[in-house]
């Protein structure tokens, strides 16, 4: 796993993208008018970039198979400048204004309910070639969970999607709190790091 530089950026935002175009639960975010002009490119390089600009690390797999935006809570910043800008382009081109109001409520409804300890806190995961997956998967769980061991600290992340939820408790994660958002489960979930790190 590599962390990326700027000049990857965009080659991140097309795995999103590629990886997200089969997943009616993000395209369904996108009015229909927009995502025939590149809605779901550029709601992918708003999450991307808010990443990248605040500071926490967006990953590549080493066979550049996936993509993985991480947040470590204790050092990610985004100043209201960028932040505003980065929300103004995805509003304008990606979510509409709507959508983006919307998304803007979501993340904070979700950030209340996470938990407040410093945290690595996996915002997502997108894979290229789902065929590949299995081995990109488990290069992501083998770097992210080291990282936690040797910060010690606890990987943090939601989800909506019972069988990625199903893989995640496969992989030693457990939820922590089970609500709903606008009807649909969402689950919190965390991996605690080993004690001693590695």
């Amino acid at each position: 796993m590599r962390i990326a530089s700027e000049q990857d950026l965009d080659r991140a935002v097309r795995i999103l993208e590629k990886a997200f175009a089969r997943v009616p639960a993000v395209t369904g975010l996108i009015p229909r008018r927009l995502l025939a002009r590149g809605g779901l490119y550029e709601l992918c390089r708003y999450c991307v970039e808010l990443v990248f600009r605040g500071g926490g690390p967006v990953y590549f797999s080493d066979d550049e198979n996936g993509v993985c935006l991480v947040q470590d809570t204790r050092t990610f910043r985004l100043d209201g400048r960028t932040s505003a800008r980065i929300h103004l382009r995805v509003a304008r081109r990606g979510l509409g204004w709507a959508g983006a109001v919307m998304a803007l409520l979501r993340k904070k409804w979700l950030a209340r309910l996470r938990t407040r300890e410093p945290q690595l806190y996996v915002w997502m995961i997108g894979l290229e070639d789902p065929g590949l997956g299995r081995q990109t998967i488990f290069e992501f769980r083998k770097s992210l969970f080291a990282l936690s061991d040797r910060l010690g600290l606890p990987i943090v992340a939601e989800n909506a999607e019972e069988g990625n939820r199903l893989v995640f408790t496969r992989f030693g994660f457990v939820c922590y709190r089970e609500t709903r958002w606008m009807g649909k489960p969402v689950w919190f979930i965390r991996r605690d790091p080993e004690v001693g790190g590695v």
